[in-house]
């Protein structure tokens, strides 16, 4: 539909304003004013202009050629204002519109409507989980077997609600000595049930030697000694009389320590644990502890430490978000779930049957005295407090891939050098296992393997022929 006669007029004051002088007066609307020589290509550039600014449509690079611009394409965009203002005043005219721009116009306050429908949201989620999906979230738990199910990717980062949630917090026999387990993945037992990890087979070797003893499988993926020290920190309080570290060469690299801090959020993010335990060190003795926990707190930085740390202590979700989504797939995809767990737990990684080698140990110039340093400090403390520590130096691979380089340093001599220094016992397995006992790579064992594993250390805790 063309412009009105009124349009056209109002275009044409304005462009008497603009031009100086009345050349368009009696032109026709549909006259193309560039072709026909009535405005220079400056002259409409201006017009444009002053039309934008009051308000109108763009009219330069609008969809229209300029050479076809005429006083009817001038008025159409100056009509696209009134279109607007009328939109406009129908938006206002809808209350649920009209309230959101009102927000939009107050940024704050949308930010503080948004985040407290995210927190009814939050506290529906909890209240559904812990009042109505409670045996469900305990089952997936394990009944408080290990920190996290399965495998490393069921697990949630805030050590502190692991642990709240583990029978070593829920259910702990005060009358059997307490022994804490430390570790990583393969320690805890991926991929296999928690009673076929070897935590689980060294508890079961110890009772059936008459020790009445309960092993915490505290373990938790990732080969870092600070990991461990904050799972030790959020335990500290319990009546347990030894300890047992699993070590292995990344454990004592300094390369491989960088590498851990830098990929492992769920360490980061539990910093305050930390230097809540750097507290207990003697001051003579907390350099070490005090240089790594420098490097994890760059690493914190990177991870958004601060606002990870915000959304545990205020939101749900993030304690039960590998619940929910168990659920979820669960629901959606049994079939497809279940056979990745069954496919998972029956895998075996590329030693069964094949050949292969293995450089053992670490490069001399890689070996991180820093983190020696804090398990002799470790240790020393806890013996202070009567605690007996044993080094548990974990399978390194199929042990006939394994070979000697003079220019590398193996994990279990690093280990017996700490337990001469300290007193601390030292069970070297780094070459128990053979090609076919590991499954989806060589830090998972399968739970024949884990019964080889606890049966060994069983027998080294508690000398002695079994019943």
């Amino acid at each position: 539909m063309g412009a009105t006669v009124n349009e056209i007029e109002d275009v044409r004051a304005i462009l008497h304003g603009v031009l100086g002088d009345d050349r368009l007066e009696g032109v026709a609307a549909d006259i193309a004013l560039l072709k026909s020589g009535l405005l220079t290509s400056i002259e409409l550039v201006s017009v444009s202009l002053e039309l934008e600014r009051r308000g109108a449509r763009p009219v330069l690079g609008g969809g229209v050629a300029p050479g076809a611009i005429s006083l009817d394409t001038l008025a159409a965009a100056l009509q696209g204002r009134v279109e607007a203002r009328a939109a406009d005043e129908t938006l206002t005219q809808t209350p649920l519109l009209q309230g959101l721009r009102g927000a939009l116009r107050r940024p704050w306050l949308f930010a503080l409507s948004a985040l407290a429908g995210l927190l009814v949201c939050d506290r529906l989620v909890t209240v559904a989980i812990e009042q109505h999906a409670a045996g469900a979230y305990a089952a997936f738990l394990e009944g408080g077997k290990r920190l996290y199910p399965f495998a490393g990717g069921w697990s949630q980062d805030d050590f502190r609600f692991a642990v709240d949630h583990h029978a070593v917090r829920t259910r702990r026999s005060p009358s059997q000595r307490l022994t804490l387990f430390l570790g990583d993945s393969g320690t805890i037992g991926s991929f296999v049930a928690p009673d076929d990890s070897l935590v689980a087979q060294m508890e079961a070797g110890l009772q059936q030697r008459g020790e009445r003893v309960n092993v915490a499988n505290l373990a938790w993926f990732g080969r870092l000694t600070a990991k461990d020290l904050m799972l030790l920190e959020l335990v500290w309080d319990l009546p347990f009389d030894t300890v047992v570290f699993t070590l292995g060469e990344d454990h004592f690299s300094r390369s491989k320590v960088d590498m851990w801090l830098s990929r492992y959020r769920h360490v980061s993010v539990n910093l305050p644990l930390y230097e809540a335990f750097l507290q207990r060190i003697p001051q003579a003795e907390r350099g070490p502890f005090q240089a790594l926990g420098a490097r994890l707190a760059q690493t914190d930085v990177r991870h958004l430490g601060p606002l990870r740390r915000w959304g545990f202590a205020h939101l749900a979700a993030f304690h039960y978000g590998p619940f929910l989504q168990r659920v979820v797939q669960a629901t959606l995809a049994p079939e497809w779930l279940a056979a990745r767990e069954r496919e998972a737990m029956a895998q075996r990684c590329t030693t069964a049957g094949q050949t292969g080698t293995l450089a053992d140990g670490i490069d001399l110039d890689d070996i991180d005295a820093e983190q020696i340093a804090i398990l002799r400090s470790t240790i020393r403390l806890l013996q202070r407090r009567n605690v007996r520590v044993v080094l548990y130096v974990e399978p390194r691979g199929p042990a006939e891939w394994l070979r000697d380089l003079a220019t590398r340093k193996q994990a279990a001599d690093i280990a017996r050098e700490i337990g001469r220094d300290t007193g601390a016992t030292v069970v070297d397995l780094s070459r128990a296992l053979q090609g076919g006992a590991f499954l989806d790579t060589t830090a998972h064992y399968t739970a024949a393997a884990n019964r080889v594993l606890g049966a060994s250390l069983a027998s080294a805790l508690c000398p002695g022929d079994s019943p």
